[in-house]
């Protein structure tokens, strides 16, 4: 076996007659990159199994799909395997004409480790503090966050951390309960996490935008399930297989402010066992979504592809992105 490499699939153009070489697994991620994978195989560029990860935007924006589905078919045909991240994108790819056979579910994780989870059994002190983290775009539902906290009874805060074009619009919904939410801006990932760990609920009311983009699942629930932060989000792509609603988090219908503001309304009331949800929710993160275990997952379907047994070396893997 050679050395590990991750190489980026670049443009034919600029890959050069002499190619990149073979590699024992080509892992594209997102399904455009799985396209340039297979026509640079295809011209001789490149060669060896190629498997592409189906992420969220590559299976839903209309645009891209309308493009690109020709391919994606051709895809199935002439790749070896398909790794979409949740099974509701698996069942996409086989409405779209996927062999089963070649489809194995590879979730997206975080690394659980760097998330230690505080006492399960802990009380917020003072009113409620909600946090949102997320590009101000339409799939996110920040309206209907923002809509919710100015319905919600009680004295509950909201800050939302991030930016993107509808910011002036998600400002000036705000301004109609000022005292209740606040922008933070963009901030680093390591001031997020504080923020997160202060907070008693991340919320997530994620929606199918007007093109059609979806949510993958989203990471963001997943590190605040990791620290055991109560989760409020919607019935969306992939969220309901991360969170089973009133067991590891709340699922509301998207764009439904009202639904938002009851379960506010709930987990202020003491009504629900929330240290058991922490717990539940922080289990499954464990479980199913830990990248330690999810990389190992993925080392084997390289070698899969490959057909050889794991030595002491890695298997010579080339990561296509788009």
């Amino acid at each position: 076996m050679r050395d590990g490499i991750v190489a980026p699939i670049v443009d034919i153009l600029s890959v050069g007659e002499q190619g990149l070489g073979h590699f024992d697994a080509i892992i594209a991620h997102f399904g455009p990159a799985g396209v340039r994978a297979m026509y640079l195989r295809d011209a001789g560029l490149i060669s060896g199994p190629i498997a592409t990860v189906f992420h969220g935007l590559d299976v839903t924006e209309h645009g891209l799909v309308k493009k690109f589905l020709p391919h994606y078919r051709r895809l199935f045909t002439q790749t070896e395997a398909l790794l979409p991240i949740s099974e509701l994108w698996k069942k996409k790819l086989i409405s779209w004409g996927a062999d089963p056979a070649m489809i194995t579910v590879h979730r997206m994780g975080v690394d659980v480790s760097d998330f230690p989870m505080p006492q399960p059994r802990r009380g917020a002190a003072g009113p409620l503090r909600l946090l949102t983290t997320a590009r101000f775009v339409q799939k996110k539902g920040l309206i209907y966050a923002i809509n919710a906290m100015c319905a919600a009874p009680g004295d509950s805060h909201l800050s939302i951390i991030g930016y993107g074009p509808l910011e002036k619009e998600l400002r000036e919904a705000a301004a109609a309960c000022p005292a209740r939410v606040t922008f933070l801006g963009k901030i680093p990932h390591r001031e997020v996490l504080a923020e997160l760990k202060r907070s008693d609920v991340f919320l997530l009311p994620s929606v199918v935008a007007d093109n059609g983009d979806m949510e993958g699942i989203p990471v963001s629930l997943m590190e605040a399930m990791a620290l055991g932060v109560i989760t409020v989000s919607t019935w969306h792509s992939g969220i309901p297989e991360l969170i089973d609603d009133g067991v590891e988090g709340f699922l509301v219908e998207e764009r439904n402010a009202g639904q938002i503001a009851d379960i506010i309304t709930t987990i202020e009331s003491g009504e629900v066992d929330l240290a058991s949800m922490r717990v539940a929710a922080r289990a499954k993160i464990e479980r199913e979504f830990d990248n330690r275990e999810l990389d190992t997952r993925l080392e084997q379907i390289a070698f899969t592809l490959a057909g050889i047994v794991p030595a002491a070396e890695p298997a010579r893997v080339a990561e296509a992105v788009s």
